[in-house]
């Protein structure tokens, strides 16, 4: 899949941040928040940022002009429309993110992405709430992310193999050093305490130069009954028809 467009939806310290990585990576970005005065803030703190950089001696005034117009900031959800990958940067509360899945699957086509940038709370949980599950995957930056080089790609028995292999190439894409794991409770504290075992992980993942060309079909692995049990109890728990989508 070629990612060419993305949304970020939060755009505090971590969100600016994610935001100016997909810029310096030539990626068009939409920037969303909750509202006008969040969004401003955002986009000064992605500002302060670049010039930063510039005042480094790291970026040319023409660089940093280039990158600051590939962030646009967008009012809505509903801007996105057009976006190939959009990920949430929302706060630590599973309705609070299962909500903007709710609005994302509203908007995108069905072949863009959705990411959530969760460091705590469980990617299945918050795959079960959206319409194609599949589609959904975990994209954790460690902050400050445009420093930071290890980003997580957390997929669960929901996540389609296409839409893991994808981030994971994005990831390499932005300079970064991507991780594939399985979805588990606190995977983010492990991997972040120890750096070198999360590399000699990438050197395993399938997707890494020297192995396999692609990465194993988990949800052939669990197979249709699992992902509806799966489907059944992480739904439920939110009331949602714990249903797999045609």
């Amino acid at each position: 899949m070629d990612i060419r467009e993305v949304g970020v939806v939060g755009l505090g310290t971590m969100g600016a941040g994610i935001a100016e990585v997909f810029a310096r990576a030539g990626l068009r970005v939409t920037a969303v928040e909750a509202d006008a005065g969040a969004l401003s803030a955002g986009m000064s703190l992605l500002d302060r940022s670049l010039r930063k950089l510039v005042s480094h001696g790291r970026l040319t005034q023409d660089e940093y002009a280039e990158i600051a117009g590939r962030v646009r900031p967008g009012p809505a959800i509903a801007t996105l429309s057009g976006a190939d990958l959009v990920i949430e940067v929302v706060p630590e509360q599973l309705a609070v993110k299962r909500a903007v899945i709710s609005e994302l699957d509203q908007v995108l086509r069905p072949a863009a992405i959705i990411a959530t940038n969760t460091s705590s709370l469980s990617v299945t949980s918050i795959a079960a709430g959206s319409a194609h599950p599949g589609r959904v995957v975990g994209m954790h930056f460690f902050n400050p992310a445009p420093v930071m080089r290890l980003v997580e790609v957390v997929t669960t028995v929901l996540t389609e193999p296409v839409t893991a292999a994808a981030v994971t190439a994005l990831a390499t894409r932005l300079g970064k050093t991507p991780v594939l794991v399985n979805d588990r409770p606190h995977r983010a504290r492990h991997v972040g305490r120890d750096p070198r075992g999360a590399c000699a992980r990438v050197r395993r993942h399938p997707l890494h130069p020297g192995a396999p060309a692609a990465p194993p079909d988990r949800r052939r692995t669990h197979g249709a009954e699992e992902r509806r049990r799966v489907l059944r109890v992480h739904r439920g728990t939110a009331g949602l028809p714990g249903r797999i989508p045609g």
